[in-house]
């Protein structure tokens, strides 16, 4: 069920405490912390490609082969990694905080389906 206690938080810190305490909507942790922040992270990344690129093809030899761009991959999926995590707690703590309890229960399998799935994909690769 919704929370009746509805706090407005002053700053992003506050906001962020706010959701980790599980104190927020389900809608805007999936969406907005998940969709919308995993987006602009990703957005972030790929322009940060457009500085290492021309670098590592002025050094010669291919683009994959350098060790800048191969350190800004591992640092871009370490990044990526911590914040998924952080958003997956993020819906899992809030998703009782909704009108439908359906969503509750939705927003918890795909958490739990991402969680496995990822587990699977990294053990594929050992």
């Amino acid at each position: 069920m919704e929370s009746t206690t509805e706090q407005k938080p002053n700053n992003g810190f506050e906001a962020f405490r706010l959701y980790w305490q599980g104190k927020g909507k389900l809608s805007t942790a999936y969406w907005g912390f998940g969709v919308v922040g995993s987006f602009v992270i990703s957005l972030l990344a790929m322009f940060g490609i457009l500085f290492i690129v021309p670098s590592a093809l002025r050094n010669g030899g291919s683009v994959w082969e350098s060790t800048a761009f191969r350190v800004y991959l591992a640092v871009v999926y370490l990044i990526l990694l911590g914040y998924q995590i952080v958003v997956w707690i993020l819906i899992w703590r809030n998703a009782h905080n909704t009108s439908k309890p359906i969503w509750s229960q939705l927003a918890k399998m795909v958490v739990a389906f991402s969680a496995v799935l990822f587990l699977y994909q990294a053990l594929k690769q050992i």
